[in-house]
């Protein structure tokens, strides 16, 4: 909600400075009540967030005091894992798109087989024989 706040406010800020300067810019412009307001929510949204901020470093204090010390490493532990598998899981599947991407490239350049080029190769040859012979080049 802070986000949405905040880029609504820059919007409409930018919007008035867009207008100033003669540009047509598709943002609309709030009123100054209306920015006013929008600033005003904008604020006790901040403080929000920072009163829950506060909240939730207070009860992770809490509980990582409650926490033994093998509890603690078993929870980094945990959470090294996650972020490995999560890490590894990505990599793999741009390792997957990067494998799948050439294999495609190759079947689009090596479909057509060897005996179909020289088949199309001789009957082109055909023609552009009886071709110089229909215009006199007779060997």
């Amino acid at each position: 909600m802070v986000v949405e706040l905040a880029a609504a406010v820059r919007r409409s800020e930018t919007a008035g400075d867009q207008d100033e300067e003669g540009d047509e810019a598709e943002v609309e412009a709030l009123s100054a009540s209306e920015l006013k307001s929008l600033k005003k929510e904008l604020t006790q949204a901040k403080k929000r967030v920072g009163v829950l901020s506060t909240a939730v470093v207070g009860r992770l204090s809490e509980v990582h005091e409650a926490m033994t010390g093998e509890e603690a490493q078993a929870l980094v532990v945990d959470l090294l894992k996650a972020h490995l598998a999560s890490t590894l899981d990505r990599a793999v599947a741009d390792h997957r798109s990067a494998v799948l991407a050439s294999a495609e490239n190759w079947w689009d350049k090596y479909t057509t087989t060897l005996r179909s080029i020289e088949a199309e190769r001789q009957s082109t040859a055909h023609l552009l024989d009886e071709s110089l012979r229909a215009l006199g080049y007779d060997e």
